[in-house]
């Protein structure tokens, strides 16, 4: 679960997209699952973040009780 990223928490969930380009997308993934999430980077810019549905369960029930 995500209840709150430190900054090193998220530098260390930066992931660069030549990762998934050298066919590493099933250890991000699970790393994922571990984690809870992965920022994917291009040219140092985030580009999408990818959550676990444990993460995004969370983050949609905590958006809805307010």
């Amino acid at each position: 679960m995500i209840d709150f990223l430190t900054a090193k928490d998220m530098v260390n969930s930066f992931v660069p997209i030549s990762r998934f380009n050298k066919g590493e997308a099933g250890k991000i993934i699970e790393e994922v699952k571990k984690d809870g999430i992965r920022i994917i980077v291009k040219n140092n810019a985030p580009e999408c973040v990818l959550l676990s549905v444990e993460s995004f369960s969370q983050l949609v029930d905590n958006a809805f009780k307010k």
